[in-house]
């Protein structure tokens, strides 16, 4: 075998190796992350339950679902700003900043159409949850 075939061989191998530990390192910093939620809320538990054991009030429970919510449609709104802008520079860059003309601004322009998607759907999303709330009433703890 040749040098160059060898060469050739070894770099078809790593092109192969890249995309398998990307995934797998996703997939693990996903399961990561959960992990850590769920640790987090183990801790606050036992916190919970170490108060009542003392005879102290504990404060109410937070609602999880409120606050994974918010969290959501905070990154939605900020990927649609970032997307946004990401598309009009490419569209700048790209249309006249390197001469693609017409290619060049639709390229941007189908980025930028993606931004603006996420934002709205981020606004339609948090209406919609202002509405629900509305209409039922929150449980609050008894006064004490």
């Amino acid at each position: 075998m040749d040098p160059g075939t060898a060469g050739a061989i070894g770099g078809m191998i790593v092109g192969a190796v890249i995309p398998i530990v990307s995934i797998i390192g996703g997939l693990a910093f996903a399961a990561y992350a959960l992990w850590l939620k769920a640790r987090l809320r183990e801790m606050q538990h036992r916190e919970r339950l170490a108060m009542i054991e003392k005879g102290l009030v504990p404060p109410p429970e937070p609602r999880w679902e409120e606050m994974d919510y918010q969290i959501r449609s905070a990154r939605r709104r900020s990927s649609g700003i970032f997307v946004l802008l990401l598309g009009i520079g490419l569209a700048v860059t790209l249309g006249a900043g390197l001469g693609q003309g017409v290619r060049g601004y639709s390229i941007g322009g189908f980025v930028a159409f993606i931004g603006l998607a996420q934002l709205i759907v981020a606004i339609v999303e948090q209406r919609s949850r202002q509405n629900a709330t509305m209409l039922r009433p929150d449980s609050q703890p008894p006064a004490r």
